[in-house]
């Protein structure tokens, strides 16, 4: 992909309905800051200095954006709730947010409660709901490129660029929300469908 933040699964898919990993949205993160090198102890017994998420998860650790999910293991493979993936993106923006949760099922003291709160109040996330987060739900990968689309919106990059859809096979899964966070995804080699 021209930005390289993320592929496809195989044969002209991209599995828009397939839940995101925690390996998977810190590579995402990762390259979307620009792939830094950090010489960092990772001492993470499940991911393999060598894995394509290697890389990911010891910038990951550096700059305090997980710290594993306990026992020394980051669980690369699990799949990431919506709670999971605001937290590490608010860590990773380096935002800060304070005031009532946006949502009913948010609990004011919940760890990921500020970051939901910053993502909404941003426009970077909607609920599934006018009222319902589902944060315990995980995050699907065509969820996840509407939230790095509207990121970047917030940022203010260029996101002016559509890419052709029905290049892929499973378009017709894709929701209608997700269609122009994709097909920007995909001109700007975000996503790719190999």
């Amino acid at each position: 992909a021209k930005n390289g933040i993320t592929g496809g699964i195989g044969n002209g898919l991209f599995g828009p309905n397939q839940p995101c990993t925690r390996a998977q949205i810190v590579t995402f993160l990762w390259r979307a800051a620009g792939s830094p090198v950090v010489n960092y102890a990772m001492n993470m017994t499940d991911v393999a200095e060598d894995a394509y998420y290697g890389e990911a998860v010891r910038w990951a650790l550096s700059e305090g954006i997980t710290t594993g999910t306990g026992d020394g293991k980051f669980s690369p493979n699990a799949p990431c709730i919506r709670a999971q993936s605001m937290t590490f993106l608010f860590r990773a923006s380096k935002a800060s947010a304070d005031g009532a949760p946006a949502f009913g099922d948010v609990a004011a003291d919940a760890y990921y409660a500020a970051p939901v709160a910053w993502a909404a109040w941003n426009g970077i996330v909607n609920g599934v709901s006018a009222i319902k987060f589902a944060p315990k739900q995980w995050i699907t990968r065509e969820q996840m490129a509407s939230i790095l689309y509207r990121y970047a919106r917030y940022k203010q990059w260029d996101v002016s660029q559509r890419g052709d859809l029905y290049q892929f096979s499973h378009r017709s899964q894709c929701h209608s929300y997700a269609l122009e966070a994709l097909s920007w995804a995909n001109a700007t080699g975000l996503i790719q469908g190999k």
